[in-house]
């Protein structure tokens, strides 16, 4: 029983970190201020950035196994 409150408390942590990681890539791409002042506005902005973060994501990705660029760090 504690180990699967354990695996539990895990893995929501796991999932809160991905979460917090991946504001913070958005907060340093495109900027932490929203500039829109109704509440509505500012929820589609938050949408675009997001999704203009996955598109460019995707496009990252495309384009290193196109081109066989190495993404981890030299020795």
């Amino acid at each position: 029983m504690i180990y699967i409150v354990f695996y539990r408390a895990k893995k929501s942590n796991i999932i809160k970190n991905i979460a917090e990681t991946t504001f913070s890539v958005v907060k340093r791409k495109f900027g932490e201020i929203i500039r829109a002042r109704k509440f509505y506005n500012q929820v589609k902005e938050i949408k675009i950035k997001l999704i203009v973060y996955n598109i460019n994501k995707k496009v990252v990705e495309i384009v290193c196994i196109k081109l066989w660029i190495p993404t981890e760090p030299k020795d």
